[in-house]
């Protein structure tokens, strides 16, 4: 039963991240595309959730591979696995749209 419930844990953990990870995408997409309205430097955004969507996979894998989910950390532990992955699928994502 504890296994169950580990593994149960595990993929609810696994979905939450991509539901929030998809969700700071499109508020970052709206705030981008609010940016002309108050700052006129800033040109009329046309891009869309799809032409972004290929990045939540990359911070999924590197959360999987840092061991998010897992082990059970504690708070401070698992602070610094979250600025690790934060900076390392940064690092990737700009990697990836550097040699695009």
């Amino acid at each position: 039963m504890n296994h169950g419930r580990r593994r149960l844990g595990m993929i609810i953990l696994f979905l939450s991240d991509i539901v929030i990870l998809f969700l700071v995408l499109l508020l970052a997409l709206q705030i981008r595309s609010l940016l002309p309205l108050v700052t006129p430097a800033f040109t009329e955004f046309s891009g869309s959730v799809r032409s972004f969507i290929w990045f939540l996979p990359i911070w999924i894998f590197i959360l999987a591979y840092e061991g998010a989910y897992t082990r059970k950390y504690t708070l401070w532990d698992e602070v610094k696995l979250l600025w690790k992955t934060t900076v390392f699928s940064t690092i990737t994502l700009f990697s990836v749209l550097f040699l695009s």
